[in-house]
């Protein structure tokens, strides 16, 4: 009896936090749980999108690239500032928001003539090396719920 009322109340706790996840959150985890599905992607990529960490290999990169892609922040190969502060807008509010606006008009600056030619998914490595070089450290990761 005991073993069902603890499994009861984990599946509460379960749907709980899922139903009070942001539409935000529910839709970046459902463009992870695809592109990890798509990719194959090792558990370490998979936890390097929701931190503020640099891709440091093939896997993560392409990770995060496609994720960037399913979310429009990459869209013909090229870093789409408008798409990002549409994110920014959802994702944060005042002063947050300000500081997200600053770094994604930086990063488009940046970006701009950017070859990704280089490496095999290297939008993914750039896109997050330049919101890394240029967020203020107090903000979220933009794609951290």
């Amino acid at each position: 009896m005991a073993f069902k009322f603890v499994v009861f109340a984990a599946l509460c706790t379960a749907f709980v936090q899922a139903d009070s996840e942001s539409p935000l959150a529910r839709k970046l985890t459902s463009f992870v749980d695809k592109c990890k599905a798509d990719l194959s992607s090792p558990p370490e990529a998979v936890a390097l999108v929701r931190s503020k960490a640099v891709p440091t290999d093939e896997k993560q990169r392409c990770l995060l690239e496609c994720v960037y892609k399913s979310m429009d922040i990459i869209k013909d190969n090229k870093f789409d500032a408008n798409a990002a502060k549409a994110l920014a807008k959802e994702r944060f509010e005042g002063n947050q928001l300000s500081k997200a606006e600053h770094a994604i008009e930086t990063c488009e600056k940046e970006l701009v003539a950017v070859d990704s030619s280089a490496e095999t998914c290297a939008l993914g490595k750039i896109v997050r090396a330049c919101f890394t070089k240029n967020a203020d450290e107090s903000l979220p990761n933009l794609l951290a719920p």
